[in-house]
C-alpha cells in the first residue's frame, strides 16, 4: 500500500519514469523464453483436451454460484437458441465452403503436433 500511495504522490508531482525505462525495467523481471514455454504449455494442453458436451457445459455453468450459475445458464441457453434461429434461416449447407489450407511445412510445426488435428479435405470444385 506504501508503494501505491509512493506512485500516486510521484504523478501528482509530475515525477514519470520513461517509456524506455519503464521497459527496461519489465524487461528484467521476466525471462521471456521461460514466458513463452508456460504459454505454449498451456496451449498444447488446451488442445489436447476433449470438448464437453452442451449438457456437461451448462452444468459447469450451472456451479458457477447460486445466482451466477443460473445466469450463466440461461445465457448459454439463450445463445443456443440464437444459433438455432441463425441456422434455421442460413444453413451451413447453402454456405460456400472455401477450400483448404495447403500443410504447415515440418519444419514451422509445433513438436507436440505430427498431424493436422483439423483434416478437412474440400475439392474447390463443387459443381459451381
Amino acid at each position: 500500500m506504501i508503494e501505491l500511495d509512493s506512485a500516486i504522490q510521484d504523478c501528482r508531482h509530475g515525477n514519470y519514469v520513461s517509456e524506455d525505462e519503464a521497459h527496461r525495467r519489465v524487461a528484467k523481471m521476466y525471462c521471456w523464453k521461460d514466458v513463452a514455454k508456460r504459454t505454449e504449455t498451456v496451449y498444447h494442453t488446451v488442445a489436447m483436451e476433449t470438448s464437453k458436451s452442451f449438457l456437461e457445459r451448462l452444468n459447469s455453468y450451472y456451479l458457477c454460484g447460486p445466482i451466477s450459475g443460473k445466469f450463466f445458464v440461461i445465457i448459454a441457453l439463450i445463445n443456443y437458441l440464437l444459433l438455432a434461429i441463425i441456422q434455421w434461416l442460413q444453413p451451413a449447407t447453402d454456405i460456400d465452403l472455401s477450400p483448404s489450407c495447403p500443410p504447415v511445412s515440418p519444419a514451422c510445426r509445433p513438436l507436440s503436433y505430427t498431424t493436422n488435428p483439423i483434416n478437412h479435405n474440400f475439392s474447390a470444385s463443387k459443381g459451381r
